[in-house]
């Protein structure tokens, strides 16, 4: 009897410590249920008061993106503003520099006569083949260019006269327009030499049956430079005899321009049949 009351008592006290056990355990399984639901709430509130944005987003990582994203704005915004500000520096600098290039070609040197770019810097037996082709080919207009400031005086008696017709770089440019003029007076008669721009120059800048090619060229001849009269400090001529009796003579002056080279100045015309 004693064994069986023995036995008893340890089945209940067993079955007591099970009962115990389980509502232990269901006891703490309860406050750890607890505890995760306060921490899911607290991270969910988190996460509303940030942006909309960032609603799947923890609030550690939302909150670095708006920092970020606020940071590449202000950065943005002052990358504009300096971009603007260079951008109006450079067109002032454009527009400074463009007025002293504007100011600078508009400006004339001192004491310098105004020119062609044809004859700048250029001298007389440098230009000669220019001019001589313009003659032959009656390019007027580019003769002009090469022609001194003080204009281009025809001298069909032989030498410089005061009654020699000057024509400025405008009339030359239009020399065949049709009008007749007096280019001087005959020697010995006086009586005018009128006639219109085409005969003038078949008879005294190229005249008929003068073979330029078969001429003989002298530089600085001084009776050339005599017969200019001080019209030009240099002389190209071209003398050309077709028989032994009659000769011609085409003497081109220049003039030296003052910081611009050699320019032409006088066309001077001599033969047998004038002198």
């Amino acid at each position: 009897m004693r064994k069986k009351a023995t036995l008893a008592i340890g089945i209940t006290a067993l079955v007591l410590i099970c009962v115990l056990a389980f509502f232990m355990t269901s006891i703490l399984r309860g406050r750890a249920a607890g505890n995760s639901a306060e921490n899911s709430q607290s991270s969910l509130i988190t996460v509303q008061e940030g942006s909309s944005d960032y609603s799947r987003l923890g609030p550690e990582e939302g909150s670095s993106e708006a920092a970020g994203s606020s940071g590449l704005s202000q950065s943005s915004a002052l990358d504009e503003k300096e971009s603007s500000r260079t951008g109006t520096e450079t067109s002032q600098k454009e527009e400074t520099s463009s007025d002293s290039r504007g100011e600078a070609e508009t400006s004339d040197a001192p004491g310098q006569v105004e020119l062609s770019i044809a004859t700048q810097g250029q001298s007389y037996d440098d230009i000669n083949t220019n001019v001589l082709t313009c003659l032959l080919t009656k390019d007027m207009s580019g003769l002009a260019d090469y022609v001194a400031s003080d204009g281009l005086t025809l001298c069909p008696t032989g030498g410089s006269s005061p009654k020699d017709l000057t024509l400025s770089k405008s009339d030359v440019a239009d020399f065949f327009d049709g009008v007749t003029r007096t280019y001087g007076t005959y020697s010995g008669s006086g009586y005018g030499i009128t006639m219109t721009p085409d005969q003038y120059y078949s008879k005294y800048m190229v005249p008929g049956g003068f073979d330029f090619s078969a001429s003989v060229t002298a530089y600085d001849d001084p009776s050339d430079l005599s017969a200019a009269g001080g019209l030009g400090s240099h002389t190209i001529s071209y003398y050309y005899a077709p028989d032994p009796v009659g000769w011609m003579k085409v003497i081109l002056v220049y003039q030296a321009q003052e910081g611009a080279g050699d320019a032409l100045r006088a066309v001077i015309y001599q033969d047998t049949t004038t002198n």
